[in-house]
């Protein structure tokens, strides 16, 4: 068969690869040279991005285009084992105690606390590994490193407490195009069960989703999603799941 030959070269495949299927008028003989043009330029135009084109090329007396709705799950929730999650406890020799510190991933944000709800002030001693809201005590963890937290008591700052943790490099679960989505004009919702945003990493600058698609997160994620640059553009469509 001429047309399988054309694109086994084409492709650098065996013919026997190759599949003929016919759509229209089926049974008519056709003329080589269309091929013989077009395989080439259509080979050059592979991409990851372009399945909607072919989906609109195949159409010949269809009125809608053929595509296939897949659901695949993203879960982290095999990250957040209990040896991650223990609590480390702090340091201090005034009574000052600070709860919630744990390890964290590059993505996570924690909020901590002072164990007797006196009025602190937080720090950490690098800002390229977290950054902190000094008055919240929250902590975003932004760059692999040991990260030492200090809250120290607004009315006398030599009473203070620290602990150290470790922040690691997210593993990435999957990677997702960021044209996945480009074309899904009619996607009204997305539901995404990774607790961080950075277990699963974008082939691209960001996902381009329909302007009012509502985006559905674990509970407890919003901040980290609002606060990652591929989500940070959906700031208003992003909801945490009950």
């Amino acid at each position: 068969n001429e047309t399988c030959k054309l694109l086994a070269n084409a492709l650098n495949i065996k013919e026997d690869d190759i599949v003929i299927a016919s759509t229209g008028v089926i049974g008519q003989e056709m003329d080589i040279k269309p091929f013989e043009i077009g395989v080439p330029m259509l080979v050059k135009e592979l991409d990851n991005g372009t399945s909607e084109d072919a989906n609109l090329a195949i159409m010949t007396t269809d009125t809608k285009q053929k595509s296939v709705a897949v659901k695949f799950m993203v879960d982290d929730s095999d990250l957040y084992t209990p040896e991650l999650m223990q609590e480390i406890p702090s340091q201090s020799t005034s009574g000052l105690a600070i709860s919630g510190a744990r390890n964290m991933y590059i993505g996570d944000i924690i909020k901590l606390t002072e164990a007797s709800s006196k009025l602190v002030t937080w720090s950490v001693n690098s800002t390229n590994v977290a950054s902190v809201d000094s008055d919240k005590g929250t902590i975003r963890a932004l760059a692999a490193g040991n990260l030492t937290i200090t809250c120290a008591l607004k009315s006398d700052p030599t009473i203070k407490a620290t602990v150290t943790i470790n922040v690691s490099p997210c593993p990435e679960r999957i990677k997702v195009q960021s044209s996945a989505f480009e074309r899904c004009k009619s996607l009204t919702e997305l539901y995404i069960y990774a607790k961080n945003p950075n277990s699963f990493s974008i082939a691209g600058a960001a996902f381009r989703l329909p302007d009012d698609v509502k985006i559905y997160v674990p509970k407890g994620s919003k901040e980290m999603y609002v606060a990652s640059s591929v989500w940070s553009s959906y700031v208003d469509n992003i909801e945490e799941m009950d």
